[in-house]
């Protein structure tokens, strides 16, 4: 019941004089315009691209195709250490190359050296190679390798 006393609708019904349709209540409505067609295509296209830009990374990250290991190494004298490292490689055939580095007692990177391989020999291969350094060493350990040579370092120049 409402106000008056008398049963009503709940609802509200349209009155009399108002347009019937909603086209006609709330006017033409607008299409998407080209323009905000185009802005979704291009921001489809941008996000697919990062996707597709993301997955390469991770995929060229994950590939370890050139490990190395210390297996020893001597201190030579305050200025110098002689490290050994077996460098293996997942195909012999292509050259690669090594980083590593010296640390005096207390961790500090005092030294460093590009090692590079040619292609061919062994899967794994033992080098041994004297680094000069800054201090006195304790240590020499191996940074990272990979088989993409910098333009710099060719097995021809390695001393």
């Amino acid at each position: 019941m409402n106000a008056s006393g008398t049963a009503g609708t709940s609802g509200t019904a349209p009155q009399a004089g108002s347009p019937s349709t909603p086209k006609a209540r709330y006017g033409k409505r607008s299409g998407g315009t080209f323009t905000g067609k185009i802005l979704a295509v291009v921001f489809a296209a941008m996000m697919l691209a990062a996707v597709v830009y993301i997955v390469a990374m991770l995929r060229n990250q994950s590939t370890v195709d050139v490990t190395a290991v210390e297996t020893g190494g001597s201190v030579v004298s305050d200025h110098e250490i002689k490290a050994s490292i077996d460098i293996t490689r997942d195909d012999p055939s292509k050259p690669a190359y090594c980083i590593i580095y010296a640390l005096d007692y207390e961790k500090n990177d005092v030294g460093r050296r590009e090692i590079a391989l040619p292609a061919g020999g062994d899967k794994t291969v033992r080098v041994e190679t004297t680094m000069p350094t800054r201090e006195r060493a304790h240590a020499a350990k191996v940074y990272g390798c990979s088989s993409d040579l910098p333009p710099y370092l060719t097995p021809e120049t390695q001393n």
